[in-house]
């Protein structure tokens, strides 16, 4: 059965994440909150401090994925990704003054083939908004 957008959100965060450990990245937080800004994703690896976006597309075993999911990206999107980095310096910057800020991208595509979803695809995007403070 086919899922709800909510629902494959969730399926694709899952997939980052497995992405981001594999990759030697400790998760920091799941969808954290700062002022009115969430994150999907709050990983640290060496001296960064990543603040992920993950975006997922799906498709049918007859289809092409239509649309790339880092243009869900947009001006207004990026600004208020900017303002919950800012806020969440703010709220918790003691705990993480030493590391590097940077804004990244996950694209995680999925394929449905009409029982259930399999991730084919996975792009990271690192510093995809530019090195934040």
């Amino acid at each position: 059965m086919e899922k709800s957008k909510h629902d494959v959100g969730v399926l694709g965060e899952d997939a980052a994440v497995k992405y981001l450990k594999k990759n030697k990245y400790k998760i920091i937080g799941r969808n954290v909150q700062a002022g009115k800004s969430e994150f999907d994703v709050i990983a640290a690896k060496d001296d960064t401090l990543a603040f992920v976006e993950v975006k997922t597309r799906t498709y049918s075993s007859d289809e092409e994925a239509l649309t790339r999911p880092a243009d869900a990206v947009n001006k207004e999107k990026i600004s208020y990704l900017i303002r919950g980095v800012n806020n969440f310096c703010r709220e918790y910057g003691e705990n993480y003054s030493g590391l590097c800020k940077r804004i990244d991208i996950i694209e995680v595509y999925l394929k449905y083939n009409g029982k259930k979803y399999g991730v084919t695809d996975i792009k990271h995007f690192e510093n995809a908004v530019g090195k934040q403070s």
